[in-house]
């Protein structure tokens, strides 16, 4: 479904990645990592349409959409949760939701959100409330919601799990879940390596802009010097814990 060749992206002179061949299948899970800086969040907003391709080229279904502002990106099914959420904190839940949702015809408008409430009850507990109001685990999941408004075949979640109460983290994983089992394609950005290699099938690792390894999540599991150099889980896999 997409494919990266010879990807760079940066903001102006400054090159975040550089020289990234990148293939997720449609349907499949692909977690993106590495240690912070390393390029993670500046793919999936260039991927998105929202930093510039420097050199090579993005495509998505075989079209070539490299140089597609980001809300025909929208259109052709590619949505993201962006990192720090970036939520309009004046609006409430619907609201956000119904901005979500302004690629898709007014009358999906209803059952798109009902199918985000269904995903994340706690979101229809909330409908009314203002979204600056919330706690870090409700507006994860409403800019979540807010980027399945679109109805997406490629949903991007940059950082899922960051800075949450691990109830809400598992709430998260399990809508993950319910998203693959529909057929939807996710690329996510995970710092919570553990958590991202049970859900991924396949696994990017940069650093410093850099391609440092690519593989399965299974192979990633199994590399201890992976694990250890970029990943920080050699100690915790090594006990067995």
């Amino acid at each position: 479904m997409l494919q990266l060749k010879g990807f760079a992206c940066g903001y102006g002179e400054f090159t975040a990645v550089d020289n990234l061949d990148l293939t997720v299948e449609a349907g499949s899970v692909f977690a993106l990592m590495g240690p912070n800086g390393a390029g993670k969040s500046s793919t999936i907003m260039s991927i998105a349409g929202h930093v510039q391709v420097s050199q090579g080229s993005v495509l998505f279904d075989g079209e070539d959409i490299t140089h597609l502002p980001a809300r025909q990106r929208v259109h052709m099914g590619i949505a993201v949760a962006p990192e720090g959420r970036r939520l309009f904190p004046d609006l409430t839940t619907v609201e956000n939701l119904t901005i979500g949702g302004y690629s898709r015809p007014k009358e999906e408008e209803k059952g798109n959100r009902e199918r985000v409430f269904d995903l994340f009850p706690r979101l229809a507990e909330r409908a009314d409330q203002f979204a600056g109001k919330m706690s870090g685990g409700e507006q994860q999941m409403l800019a979540i919601g807010r980027a399945l408004m679109a109805k997406p075949r490629l949903l991007m979640i940059d950082e899922v799990s960051l800075g949450l109460m691990p109830k809400v983290i598992d709430m998260c994983y399990s809508a993950l879940d319910s998203l693959r089992s529909e057929g939807i394609t996710l690329l996510f950005v995970e710092q919570n390596t553990a958590r991202a290699l049970e859900v991924a099938e396949d696994v990017c690792v940069l650093e410093s802009g850099k391609t440092v390894w690519k593989g399965s999540a299974a192979d990633a599991k199994a590399n201890p010097k992976l694990l250890d150099a970029f990943l920080g889980l050699a100690e915790t896999t090594t006990d067995g814990n």
